[in-house]
């Protein structure tokens, strides 16, 4: 619990709203539908040959609906069959595979 001493922060950055009380960290995500869903917030780079040819890469865990964000090299891809890539359980599929010596990195809230 915080006290007097405890400094107290509050961001809003896209769809997440991020609480840290000192060191204590609370994320709360609202997504497109505007339900909240407070959980914990991974930062991964996914599993998955980078070879220009695979376009199948997995997570460590199942993102909660909607709450994964996808870069490749640092831009924001657009989940979709008619955008980016396209997301099953832990599975992502990249609708054009990967260049050698892309980036991929993959933010979500765990189920």
């Amino acid at each position: 619990m915080p006290d007097e001493n405890d400094c107290l922060d509050i961001k809003i950055c896209e769809d997440v709203l991020d609480i840290n009380i000192s060191d204590e960290i609370f994320d709360i995500c609202i997504d497109g539908n505007t339900q909240l869903g407070v959980g914990t917030y991974i930062i991964e780079v996914p599993n998955g040959l980078i070879n220009g040819i695979n376009n199948i890469f997995t997570l460590t865990n199942i993102p909660t609906n909607n709450t994964q964000k996808v870069y490749l090299n640092g831009l924001l891809q657009m989940v979709g069959i008619s955008k980016d890539y396209t997301i099953s359980g832990n599975t992502i599929t990249f609708i054009k595979a990967p260049k050698i010596n892309n980036k991929i990195i993959v933010s979500y809230f765990k189920v």
